[in-house]
């Protein structure tokens, strides 16, 4: 997530199972994703590509996407997003709601570990059965170079890692 010199901009999309229909409303939800690294390319002086504090933001996806079709451009192998990165620099398109639903501030010097973001927004409108179309996260400072962070996904395969989210339903 973000910008390193020499490299495009990044944005990470996470997608959760549906909220199980036993669960008549939700009172809180949280998603919880792990970062591994904070880098930027190794041919990079520290004045090239600094350290810098990363706000991050996440909204929810509108538009349907496919995993292992997913890319800066294309949503499905066919289906294009309305704009690259599903939106310009700090803006999202019409793919994302332009509701930001939680901010969390990475800052300089963080070890790698869980970053929760409060996505009860989102989880709450799944549940009344609007379309589960993801989540998505970028850095508000997105075009300024600097560190970026790597976040793991759950085809990776380190224990204690994986995305997900916590739900608190009432039933």
């Amino acid at each position: 997530v973000a910008k390193s010199t020499s490299f495009e901009r990044k944005r990470f999309l996470v997608q959760f199972e549906n909220i199980p229909a036993m669960c008549t409303s939700v009172i809180w939800a949280k998603m919880h994703i792990s970062f591994y690294v904070s880098a930027h390319a190794g041919w990079l002086t520290q004045s090239q590509a600094p350290s810098i504090v990363r706000p991050l933001k996440v909204y929810r996806v509108n538009s349907g996407w496919e995993e292992s079709q997913v890319t800066s451009i294309k949503r499905t192998s066919s289906l294009n997003w309305n704009e690259p990165y599903l939106g310009s620099i700090g803006q999202v398109s019409t793919d994302a709601n332009p509701n930001v639903l939680s901010t969390v501030t990475w800052f300089i010097g963080q070890t790698s570990s869980y970053m929760q973001f409060d996505v009860t927004g989102a989880a709450s409108y799944w549940k009344m059965g609007g379309p589960n179309n993801g989540l998505l996260v970028m850095a508000a400072n997105e075009n300024v170079d600097g560190t970026d962070l790597r976040f793991y996904s759950r085809r990776h395969n380190v224990a204690g890692t994986t995305p997900f989210m916590t739900v608190l339903c009432s039933y």
